[in-house]
């Protein structure tokens, strides 16, 4: 008699073809009146450094923020004799290498300025990209923020990346994305969003991240919404999508492995073992977690988590 065929590994999945990314709530409008958005953003030419450039100030400044792959930020600035947005000279002078985008100010109504829009491809192709603002006003007494986040196929979006005002000032009532772009390799997203409360604030925060992390943020997330109404096999599909795309993400790896356990999988052991490689503080997590109450007594969970 023929033995079944060995259960697949537990994040394996078939290799899938690239197509546009996706995305809703982006662009907007980046102007409310006073504010001082940045007009140009995006990456270096080689891909090591991700920034944006601002005309600041009564009395211009040219003001660049730039962030390295480390996540490291570094602000430069000089003063300027024209508040001209377009102007690229300073950029470059600046940050060299840069290869910017500048937003086109020549509409009609400064307030519907928008940058331009995504484009781009991933393998990711059931995650629509959404860009949601939350709060504001200005009476507002709790601070506007950016999220960043996808939904999975027609399911709600879940929102995995908050964006914040560094400034304590006062609470922003404007908030925008003021900018996303794709590295020049295709592999990271760089993020600025603009915060603006007027005289108390006019600030940025700045960001970047892996393709594959963000696309392991949303299914992850949206696998827990599941994990949590008892959907286990709902929950399983999307966990092991999050911990296949980013193979060196280590939540989604270990929540396969309890929802598998909830299931009574065979492919817990191998959702595990995978798990605790990723991060070996899985391993005194799955001492008490009740995830795993089904296989708490095989031999085989004693001997992983020991």
């Amino acid at each position: 008699m023929p033995q079944a065929p060995p259960p697949s590994a537990p994040t394996e999945l078939p290799t899938r073809p690239n197509g546009p990314i996706a995305i809703k709530g982006y662009p907007h409008p980046i102007r409310n009146g006073m504010n001082d958005p940045a007009y140009h953003f995006g990456f270096t030419k080689d891909g090591a450094l991700f920034g944006w450039c601002a005309v600041l100030g009564g009395k211009p400044i040219v003001r660049c923020d730039v962030v390295d792959k480390n996540g490291k930020v570094t602000s430069k600035q000089r003063d300027d004799d024209e508040d001209d947005p377009k102007k690229k000279k300073p950029v470059t002078d600046l940050v060299p290498n840069a290869d910017f985008v500048t937003i086109d100010t020549d509409v009609k109504d400064w307030n519907e300025i928008k940058p331009p829009p995504l484009k781009g491809s991933w393998s990711f192709t059931d995650i629509t990209l959404d860009v949601a603002r939350v709060g504001g006003g200005v009476d507002a007494k709790s601070p506007a923020i950016v999220k960043l986040g996808g939904a999975v196929g027609s399911e709600e979006p879940v929102y995995p990346i908050t964006l914040t005002s560094p400034s304590t000032a006062g609470p922003p009532h404007f908030a925008v994305m003021n900018g996303l772009a794709l590295a020049p390799d295709g592999t990271e997203l760089g993020i600025v969003a603009h915060f603006f409360c007027g005289e108390y604030c006019d600030t940025f925060a700045t960001k970047r991240i892996a393709l594959k992390a963000l696309a392991a943020l949303v299914y992850n997330d949206t696998g827990y919404r599941f994990h949590q109404k008892r959907d286990f096999s709902r929950a399983a599909d999307l966990f092991q999508k999050a911990a296949h795309a980013d193979p060196e993400a280590k939540l989604p790896a270990y929540n396969l492995a309890c929802a598998y356990a909830r299931l009574k999988d065979p492919r817990t052991k191998d959702a595990l073992a995978d798990a605790i490689k990723r991060d070996p503080g899985a391993k005194a997590r799955a001492k008490t977690d009740k995830d795993f109450d089904n296989v708490r007594a095989e031999a085989w969970f004693s001997e992983l988590i020991r």
